[in-house]
């Protein structure tokens, strides 16, 4: 997923627009947070669900493991080969809750 001239989101924000309503966040709310229509949310939402990848190039990595570490206090080893974690949305969930004790 690369951006385009209009694009309002960068892949990582388009990651964590799936994720936060995936589990559970109303559509509007992220929509408010991430200042783009609710039509725009829906799109990126189902786009995830069908694509089943996150489509990260190696700076998204990079980011989304920065955000994972920030907003969930996790230390990710970056000597670990967390590539089979972030092929999809439900990979990721599942590693990020494992991490959590939450599996």
């Amino acid at each position: 997923m690369k951006l385009h001239a209009n694009a309002q989101t960068c892949p990582r924000c388009r990651f964590l627009i799936a994720s936060r309503v995936m589990s559970g966040e109303k559509p509007a709310s992220v929509a408010r947070d991430f200042q783009v229509s609710t039509k725009t949310i829906f799109k990126w939402v189902a786009r995830f669900r069908a694509e089943g990848s996150i489509g990260l190039d190696s700076l998204d990595f990079i980011e989304l493991s920065l955000a994972i570490e920030e907003r969930f206090g996790l230390v990710l080893d970056e000597a670990e080969d967390l590539t089979a974690h972030f092929a999809s949305f439900d990979s990721l969930s599942r590693f990020i809750a494992g991490r959590l004790g939450g599996a």
